[in-house]
């Protein structure tokens, strides 16, 4: 099936023509990078980690995309130039892709062509992966459940500006909203789509807690990493969701403060710059209320 019509084909069209786009097409074929070792295409979409949560009584299956973070891209191909992640900052070396499974070689390469197949090719690319969230939506619908999806597991990109994400999920049966996380700032809220679920991830720069205070007033959520230890320690504060129990943001009350436990590399890393302390929480607490 053709998805086309759910396209922002001008961006899209746009993104094609990139000159990095460009580069990648004259070394990879769209199959070189979506076939698997055993000769299948690959699937884009991560089925195996969902959770199930409930929502007017039907359950709710959560579908994700893991593309590269960051610059993970031109640490294997240093020839292509790519940021998967525009306001990273020290998360890029710390990211979830370090701990568990995400961290394994096998993984890290697939995620890295995925990522090139999206840049290289990117109308085949999204039209393969609506076809992937229609496909889970109808099997979805067939068991009465629905699905709720999270193109950015692992990046920050803008999905907005290529999809028409209302129309899509109008149309599209068993299938109910988009959700992720994000460092884009206030201005991502311009033009979010009623179907798009944003959680603020707060970050290490100045203007941190103005762009938290913009997600908290347009009722959505916002996320902060806390050592194990100090986040047990502010669970009671008014607002606060422990991010920790699920990964299903769309069912957080409106203007949730997520607290979320350090992995991976992050449990090393100090209080006071990507990790925050209880206090932090407490200003975070007392900035809902004021937003």
């Amino acid at each position: 099936m053709n998805y086309t019509k759910f396209l922002k084909m001008t961006t899209v069209v746009s993104n094609h023509h990139k000159r990095i786009a460009e580069k990648i097409r004259e070394r990879f074929s769209y199959e070189d990078l979506m076939t698997t070792e055993g000769g299948n295409l690959t699937q884009i979409l991560c089925t195996t980690s969902h959770k199930f949560d409930m929502k007017d009584g039907r359950k709710v299956k959560t579908i994700g995309v893991y593309l590269s973070p960051a610059d993970e891209v031109t640490k294997l191909y240093p020839e292509f130039k790519i940021n998967m992640c525009p306001n990273f900052g020290m998360c890029g070396g710390l990211c979830l892709t370090t701990a568990g499974k995400m961290a394994l070689t096998r993984n890290e390469k697939v995620r890295i062509h995925k990522t090139l197949a999206f840049i290289a090719y990117p109308e085949r690319f999204l039209n393969q992966l609506l076809d992937e969230v229609t496909d889970e939506s109808r099997r979805a619908k067939k068991r009465g459940e629905i699905i709720h999806c999270r193109f950015n597991g692992t990046s920050d990109i803008a999905w907005e500006r290529l999809i028409h994400m209302d129309l899509f999920a109008a149309v599209t049966p068993g299938f109910d909203s988009f959700y992720d996380y994000t460092k884009l700032g206030r201005l991502r809220l311009r033009r979010r789509p009623e179907s798009y679920h944003l959680t603020f991830s707060i970050d290490e720069k100045d203007n941190t807690l103005s762009n938290a205070r913009h997600y908290l007033k347009a009722g959505l959520s916002v996320a902060v990493v806390l050592h194990d230890k100090d986040k047990k320690t502010i669970l009671d504060l008014p607002g606060i969701i422990d991010g920790d129990l699920n990964d299903h943001r769309p069912l957080d009350p409106p203007g949730s403060i997520v607290v979320l436990k350090s992995k991976g590399k992050l449990r090393k890393s100090p209080v006071g710059l990507f990790v925050k302390s209880p206090d932090f929480v407490r200003e975070l607490v007392a900035l809902k209320c004021s937003a």
